[in-house]
């Protein structure tokens, strides 16, 4: 329970740092330039769990077999980390051989091609490593040093960039390098610090041939997976790139950096759970495992649902507090997308019971089908309704993912969902909105100050009610 609290602490520190970095970016920054970073961490985040192979997963399933720091592992982690890197490599040179077609694809029209593929390569690189790494730390219970590690790297490559900006006066090119270099070095310096480098070095690739088929076996798949969940939550923002202004562009991926501060809900609350589902599912306990999914589903809506509300009560002013009086959204698109990162929280929650119970291409279909929803409702709402069209193919496409998800899960396990529970929560989050909607009312000229004291009293008594009415089972978060 400590690793998780401290995990959660730190990941929601990470969370709101990026949050309130967010207006430093977008006033620093031209529309243009503000859409190359955000595309590029978006990018970057698609390719990097398919460049792993499924090899993070592999470490943390099978380095406890091996035996962490053994000849066996070491020789496993060399060919691992040579099967990562040259096939980084042939990314990267797809990207440095084609720089006007590739950046054109991701980025839409941009100056120095060339320079940009690079930078896009050597974030990719750091990526691959750091992610390497944490599944080195996680199989060696360095949990806590790992979530701290994520809130520097979060830091550090906004504060790179933005000391690279304004203190030493570099224009966004130079400063985008001066961040995939910190990011780079960071790795590679947590690399050697934590891992036996010398050792894996030496010790060959011939000792875990035994171990290629069975590792393989198990990656593989993920790998699709992984491609397929990266492109069903950024292929909006393609089509946004190709097909709107700018500005628009920029306005809608600022939209998506506020409503993605969610994400700690199912994170932290899916770090705890599935190591638990695991547990008692290994001693065939479907009992035990259905009320800790039903609990910790109740506990997800219960902190979900009040951040839609309000997002639909004070999104607006937020919006305004974080970017430049030249970004603007309507509210129906920061609800679509509040609601559509919600919706995918529940899948990735029940998507724990299909991988365990019949493995992981169970989804498979399902992923596919959301996948082929949201290419086929954004190549048709996009042009037409731009970033409104955008939001509302996502959304659709998480629905359609989350329901065919819970459809599939109640299949292989009994699930205890209370639908008392949920109008429960319902209601408090509304009483919640009415209230930061009277006390604006009553409090015109409130100003930042003012909203933010609005939405922390009435955040704190939706979390009183929350925890005194035992059936929505926020009392569960301190058990």
């Amino acid at each position: 329970m400590r690793t998780t609290l401290n995990y959660g602490l730190f990941f929601l520190l990470e969370r709101v740092t990026s949050f309130f970095m967010l207006p430093l970016l977008t006033r620093s920054l031209t529309e243009g330039d503000y859409v190359i970073w955000t595309q590029s961490v978006i990018v970057t985040g698609v390719l990097t769990p398919i460049v792993l192979l499924g090899f993070q997963t592999a470490i943390i399933k099978y380095l406890p077999i091996w035996g962490y720091g053994s000849d066996i592992s070491n020789s496993c982690l060399l060919a691992i980390h040579l099967a990562v890197f040259g096939f980084a490599a042939l990314v990267a040179s797809v990207f440095l051989c084609l720089p006007g077609a590739m950046t054109g694809l991701v980025y839409g029209q941009v100056s120095h091609p060339l320079v940009i593929a690079f930078c896009f390569g050597g974030l990719l690189a750091g990526e691959v490593l750091f992610e390497l790494l944490v599944a080195i730390l996680r199989v060696s219970g360095q949990m806590t040093a790992c979530a701290q590690y994520l809130l520097i790297k979060g830091l550090l490559r906004i504060g790179a960039f933005l000391v690279a900006l304004h203190v030493f006066h570099g224009s966004f090119i130079r400063s985008f390098v001066a961040v995939v270099a910190m990011n780079l070095l960071m790795s590679i310096a947590l690399y050697v610090r934590h891992l036996p480098v010398i050792h894996i070095a030496r010790a060959g690739i011939v000792r875990s041939r035994p171990y290629w088929h069975a590792v393989f076996s198990f990656s593989v798949p993920l790998v699709v997976l992984s491609f397929l969940i990266g492109a069903n939550n950024s292929v909006d923002r393609f089509f946004m790139v190709h097909a709107s202004d700018p500005r628009q562009v920029a306005s809608y991926m600022a939209t998506y950096s506020i409503t993605s501060v969610s994400i700690i809900f199912y994170s932290t609350l899916g770090f705890t759970l599935f190591p638990a589902l695991a547990q008692f599912w290994a001693v065939q306990d479907r009992t035990g495992a259905s009320e800790v999914l039903s609990k910790t589903v109740k506990i997800y809506l219960a902190l979900i649902v009040p951040f839609i509300a309000g997002i639909a009560t004070a999104g607006q002013e937020i919006y305004a507090l974080l970017t430049p009086k030249s970004y603007s959204i309507s509210t129906p698109v920061m609800l679509l997308l509040g609601c559509s990162t919600g919706l995918f929280g529940i899948y990735q929650i029940f998507y724990y019971i299909l991988l365990l119970a019949q493995g992981s291409l169970t989804s498979l279909p399902i992923i596919v089908v959301s996948v082929l929803t949201n290419v086929a409702l954004n190549a048709f709402l996009v042009p037409a309704y731009g970033a409104v069209g955008a939001a509302a193919s996502v959304f659709t496409s998480n629905l359609v993912l989350s329901t065919l998800t819970l459809i599939m899960a109640r299949s292989a396990l009994r699930l205890h969902l209370s639908w008392e529970a949920l109008l429960r929560i319902i209601f408090y989050a509304g009483l919640m909105a009415l209230v930061i909607l009277l006390a604006k009312a009553f409090i015109p000229d409130h100003g930042t100050l003012g909203l933010f004291v609005i939405l922390f009293f009435s955040g704190c008594a939706y979390l009183a009610v929350g925890f005194a009415d035992k059936s929505i089972g926020l009392r569960c978060l301190l058990h």
